[in-house]
């Protein structure tokens, strides 16, 4: 019943007003993510220079996720409960003001208390970009028909890898040129574009009777456990949350032990390390782009499974050419890209296979609850991988046992993987 509910819904979106929803909705996307990626960049330079803090970089890592644990039974119900385009602005706009007003008074404190309009700037910044990805996912019957679903999902992950590819180096040129104060007035500018662009945006809402009159007498714990009770009577759900989790930890590996690896034990250098970190966004960027112009519904757990298998295999070669050194910007840039791609292949697979399966009404609480499992993983994998980066004398070895290890993971998993697809009818 769902699925057809979903395709007469997005059957109202016709293949041409579907296209035009995806050009404003991805270049939303990508004048955000690059404007924030460069204002995080941007404050985390201020910071180190003013504070000379080791943690000017890992402020979103911490805070992040535990915003996302607190907003983890309210979120999913209100966003699945309320009209998502007034929800959307909503939030918006409270981002909007947050930025007016840390512009305003960053200059106000010390160097040494500076960290604390930052934090809370950060803090509002990460509820407000909760509910907006949030939502934006769980709209997407809304903006296009289903056919457009997997093409709207590639071209937003192609968004996102190219906003990360080029935030660093705009973010390291533009510093040095007009310092920390312009990034907040381009930041602001950024988001009145994107919010100018949202209410562009048509929302192609179900009939009210069935979309909003049945969702308003909920409380947000009964929402929580009606997703969590769906959750556990779908066990590929869970598994592909569970897989989601491991991924999101062992790929730590890389954030946290290529700067190390590079820097402090191979002495390769700064540039070296933003030639390896440009090629694994490119390879990202490039398959998603790739995965744009193909039916990205189609082989979904052999995909996934493969995806995941090669992604550990991919770590298992870095570590090697890590290990041995030679011709290392080469071999190691073509490892990455490849890791890239893999990366793109499941990220997509895995956002259009939910976007297409689940119901409309229960999209944004699943979707909530992966988002919060994945970024807990962030900080554990962090405080992991640097304890084994530290103690170790031969660091590169540990992407070997890391790929090892989800390799054989995956290995091990594809037989409860098919037989709970088999049995799953989510």
């Amino acid at each position: 019943m769902v699925v057809k509910s979903l395709a007469v819904h997005s059957a109202a979106i016709s293949d041409q007003e579907s296209r035009k929803q995806i050009l404003k909705g991805v270049l939303s996307n990508l004048i955000s993510s690059l404007s924030g990626g460069m204002l995080s960049f941007a404050m985390g330079l201020m910071l180190l220079n003013e504070t000379h803090s080791p943690f000017s970089f890992s402020l979103g890592t911490i805070i992040t996720p535990t915003v996302s644990l607190i907003l983890l039974i309210p979120a999913g119900t209100i966003i699945d409960q309320k009209a998502h385009k007034p929800l959307l602005i909503t939030w918006i706009i409270v981002r909007l003001g947050a930025l007016i007003i840390f512009g305003g008074t960053i200059n106000i404190f010390s160097v040494s208390h500076k960290w604390i309009p930052v934090i809370v700037f950060v803090a509002i910044t990460a509820v407000a970009n909760y509910f907006i990805n949030t939502s934006y996912q769980a709209a997407v019957h809304e903006l296009v028909n289903t056919k457009f679903v997997p093409r709207l999902s590639s071209l937003t992950q192609a968004a996102t890898a190219l906003a990360s590819l080029l935030s660093p180096m705009l973010g390291v040129a533009l510093y040095s040129v007009m310092g920390f104060s312009w990034f907040i007035y381009l930041e602001i500018s950024s988001q009145f574009l994107v919010l100018l662009l949202l209410l562009s945006l048509h929302f192609y809402y179900e009939s009210p009777l069935h979309a909003f009159v049945q969702k308003k007498s909920t409380s947000a714990w009964q929402g929580f456990r009606v997703g969590l009770a769906y959750l556990l009577q779908h066990p590929l759900l869970r598994d592909l949350i569970i897989i989601a989790m491991l991924v999101n930890f062992v790929f730590t590996a890389i954030s946290i032990g290529m700067p190390f690896v590079l820097i402090d034990h191979l002495h390769a250098g700064n540039t070296a390390l933003g030639y390896l970190e440009t090629s694994l966004a490119g390879g990202t960027l490039i398959a998603s782009l790739l995965l744009s112009m193909c039916d990205s519904t189609k082989y979904f757990l052999s995909k996934l499974i493969g995806g995941l298998a090669g992604s550990g295999l991919a770590l298992i070669v870095l570590g090697i050419v890590f290990t041995v050194n030679s011709n290392l910007l080469i071999r190691g840039a073509l490892v990455l890209l490849i890791l890239g791609m893999l990366t793109a292949l499941i990220n997509v697979s895995l956002q259009v296979k939910l976007q297409t399966t689940l119901p409309t009404n229960l999209l944004g609480r699943i979707t909530s609850l992966m988002t919060t499992a994945c970024q807990v993983m962030m900080p554990l994998g962090a405080l992991t991988y640097t304890f084994l980066f530290q103690i170790s004398s031969r660091p590169a070895l540990i992407f070997v046992i890391s790929g090892g290890l989800l390799f054989l993971s995956i290995v091990l998993a594809t037989p409860f993987l098919w037989h709970d697809s088999q049995k799953d009818s989510y």
